[in-house]
């Protein structure tokens, strides 16, 4: 029998099935198994899905991760689905990363708490995502119009975080917002390349780490920067 490494929960439920230990016993819906060790298989306790398949010693069926299981069906890869912390406040909104074009890299997702979760495209099968960025290529927000706004010769505005550049542009209309993964602080010199002969303004909140983009070495190269605008605390900002 293979180790026993992650239990089904309800934010990582069993790939087979859908179902997780925590749901309600007696129901015929629970389902208690687990994932291998290896990544390998995944044990599902409902027998409805065991056509096909062995059983370990529990006498869970033994399903196959990663490629084609004997039931006939693909549940995916091993330990490379989307694992959502819980209480999360609810879903508000996902802002995808794309490259030039248009195809999303990353995305990050905002909760209703304001908290944030990253995931990504499975590189082995684009229709199913994955937490975290791994080896993907980081690029700022809105990369895609960002360059058209640069070949059109508009003003691109930084802001500090998603929600506020997708707020810029129907307040102006002729310029573009983007910004970068994690907020204040984290600009990369990489990202500097996509505005290169464009007017660059930065929008940073008036406080000590909205400021750091101004003058520290994460930030646009000021060769581009023709004007940064500090932005007071809102109360009760959502």
């Amino acid at each position: 029998m293979s180790k026993k490494t992650t239990s089904w929960t309800e934010n990582y439920p069993c790939p087979v099935c859908g179902s997780h230990q925590q749901m309600t016993r007696g129901t015929g819906e629970r389902c208690h198994g687990y994932e291998s060790s290896n990544g390998r298989w995944a044990f599902c306790a409902r027998d409805e899905h065991a056509d096909g398949v062995e059983r370990n010693l529990d006498g869970l069926g033994k399903h196959a991760l990663g490629r084609t299981c004997p039931c006939g069906a693909d549940h995916g890869a091993g330990g490379a689905r989307v694992l959502r912390p819980a209480a999360r406040g609810g879903f508000v909104e996902a802002y995808h990363y794309c490259d030039e074009s248009g195809n999303t890299l990353y995305a990050v997702e905002r909760y209703a708490d304001k908290s944030f979760f990253v995931t990504r495209p499975d590189p082995r099968d684009p229709s199913k995502w994955i937490s975290g960025l791994g080896e993907v290529r980081r690029v700022p927000f809105n990369l895609p119009n960002v360059i058209k706004a640069v070949e059109q010769g508009h003003t691109v505005y930084i802001t500090e975080g998603e929600k506020d550049a997708l707020a810029v542009n129907p307040i102006r209309g002729d310029v573009t917002a983007t910004c970068n993964l994690g907020g204040a602080g984290k600009w990369r010199d990489e990202y500097s390349r996509h505005l290169e002969g464009a007017d660059v303004v930065i929008v940073a909140d008036d406080d000590e780490v909205g400021a750091r983009p101004r003058t520290g070495a994460s930030s646009p190269r000021p060769l581009y920067l023709t004007e940064c605008l500090l932005i007071g605390p809102k109360e009760n900002a959502a």
